[in-house]
């Protein structure tokens, strides 16, 4: 989806605030104090340059879905060709 049609969707959505990284609570469990530096690391896109790949993987409550936006919101648009579609040649 080119990178406009995305900013209108958000614009229509009306949505109120967009969450920041202050609003994660990094003292609510240990987990989160024990990985805020793997965490905030994720916000300077440095695995992007080695093409890795990112999943969030946890417990529901953890915060993921608020911890995605953060992290693709300084992103580039990325294009996708339709040769990349499908199972890769299964």
């Amino acid at each position: 989806m080119p990178h406009r049609l995305v900013g209108r969707r958000v614009k229509w959505s009306r949505l109120q605030v967009r969450p920041g990284i202050d609003g994660f609570h990094f003292q609510h469990h240990k987990s989160r104090s024990r990985n805020k530096t793997r965490i905030l690391r994720l916000l300077d896109l440095s695995f992007l340059a080695n093409g890795t790949k990112l999943v969030l993987i946890g417990n529901p409550g953890v915060r993921k879905t608020l911890l995605t936006p953060l992290v693709a919101a300084p992103a580039p648009p990325v294009t996708v060709s339709p040769a990349s579609h499908g199972d890769g040649g299964l």
